[in-house]
């Protein structure tokens, strides 16, 4: 679908010319290049003068944007149809030749010298940029090289007739390439999460994720909530209720088997935990950092219907503890310390492809 907008100009032409533009630069029909083509074309009238025209195309999950000035309506609409076909086919050389330029071969000729002849003289190359030659059809030529030297010593040697046979070929059909360009992406995420070492008992939380996709490389950042933790004097009530907010960001390898990615990240981060008196004599709350670093390891399924958009996601991660804080309550005593090292697990879900600009390569 080709939407024109010509902004009133009547001297431009309609966008129909335009759709059979970018089809003669593709040399066939859009049906047979593209899943979905969507290109919208927008002229503007710049204070500069001239004609400044807009242009938006999206093939299939891929988009560009370009700006085009002159002074010709119709050379910007040209231009414009090169990029759309560009976008679609980016092999493509311009239309095919008329079909008037391609002439048949001349048939085959035999050139007979006379005996008496001291010099022969090769007839000159025929020039095959006027028959374009397929990649299983080869010319073929069968001649008796000519002696630049002088023959004046051999005149009586006869003299092989020259034969030269063409065969004239059709253009080869360009085929939609089959490759995948390198995109850049953002993605964010809603994940929960559970963990174990971090608080005394099993806890969970929530997590916000957002990052940057290109080819097998990723990065991402993400702020999360834990909560659920508390430690208690023995055969007491006296003791804390914990609760932490971190940030970390990650830089990851993500090898891909069909619509599966595997994220393999190491990650570092820092959080803030408070601890909250329960059971004393005064209420009192104490913050502490922790500073953490680790690996992670992903499994992202993006199901087939929501194409690339939508990615479920489980994980789990490894934390170390780079600075570990702890707390004490006195009369009756009860201490807590974050252990060496924490697990987490995540699942949730992502939605991809944010932003999405295709470089073909």
């Amino acid at each position: 679908r080709i939407a024109v907008d010509w902004n009133g100009a009547d001297s431009c032409p309609p966008a129909s010319e335009l759709l059979a533009s970018t089809q003669a630069f593709l040399g066939g029909t859009l049906e047979y290049f593209a899943d979905q083509l969507v290109a919208a074309v927008r002229l503007e009238s710049p204070r500069g003068g001239g004609q400044r025209l807009v242009l938006e195309i999206r093939v299939d999950d891929s988009s560009e944007h370009h700006v085009l000035q002159g002074m010709s309506c119709d050379q910007l609409a040209e231009d414009a149809a090169l990029l759309i076909a560009s976008a679609v086919d980016p092999f493509v050389l311009g239309p095919p030749p008329p079909t008037d330029a391609i002439q048949p071969p001349p048939p085959a000729v035999i050139i007979q010298h006379p005996r008496t002849v001291a010099r022969v003289e090769a007839p000159p190359k025929p020039e095959r940029h006027l028959v374009p030659r397929g990649p299983s059809q080869e010319a073929t030529a069968e001649d008796s090289p000519a002696d630049d030297a002088s023959a004046g010593d051999e005149e009586d040697a006869p003299v092989e007739p020259f034969r030269l046979e063409l065969s004239a070929v059709d253009r080869p059909r360009a085929r939609p390439p089959t490759g995948r360009g390198r995109v850049t992406s953002g993605f964010v995420g809603v994940h929960a999460t559970g963990f174990t070492g971090l608080f005394p008992n099993l806890g969970g939380g929530a997590e916000l994720e957002g990052g940057l996709e290109r080819g097998a490389l990723r990065w991402q950042l993400a702020g999360a909530g834990w909560f659920g933790g508390r430690f208690r004097a023995p055969a007491s009530s006296v003791g804390a209720d914990l609760w932490a907010l971190t940030a970390m960001t990650s830089l990851c390898g993500v090898p891909r088997v069909r619509r599966v990615q595997f994220p393999l990240c190491g990650a570092a981060g820092v959080g803030l935990i408070r601890a909250t008196a329960v059971g004393t004599t005064e209420p009192r709350r104490v913050d502490r950092p922790w500073v953490f670093a680790g690996g992670e390891a992903r499994v992202i399924w993006m199901p087939r219907g929501a194409g690339d958009r939508l990615g479920l996601s489980l994980g789990v991660a490894v934390l170390a503890a780079v600075v570990r804080p702890s707390w004490i309550v006195s009369l009756p005593d009860a201490s807590y310390a974050v252990p060496p090292v924490t697990g987490l697990l995540r699942l949730g879900a992502q939605l991809r492809g944010l932003g999405s600009g295709r470089s073909r390569g």
